[in-house]
């Protein structure tokens, strides 16, 4: 996560936040609908079927092993540690 930046536009203040999320976490903001959409970097040790199984063209297995969190709340903690 890159440190939040205060900057002044035209039109008043605004707060930049980066928050990135390494694939190795296995932690996303949306969770994918199946396998095929999921981006190739959660693809180590994800819990997914190797070989795919059928009904992992059209959702999540039982074994997926990403977690959804909450956007809302990983901005809160950071600005708690900013003080802010």
């Amino acid at each position: 996560m890159r440190e939040p930046k205060l900057v002044y536009t035209d039109t008043g203040q605004k707060l930049d936040i980066s928050i990135e999320l390494p694939y190795n976490s296995l932690t996303c903001i949306k969770l994918p609908e199946h396998c095929m959409k999921c981006p190739n970097g959660y693809s180590n040790d994800c819990g997914r079927n190797i070989p795919f199984k059928p009904e992992d063209y059209v959702k999540r297995p039982n074994t997926c092993k990403l977690k959804e969190v909450d956007i809302r709340e990983l901005i809160e903690e950071k600005l708690k540690e900013l003080g802010v």
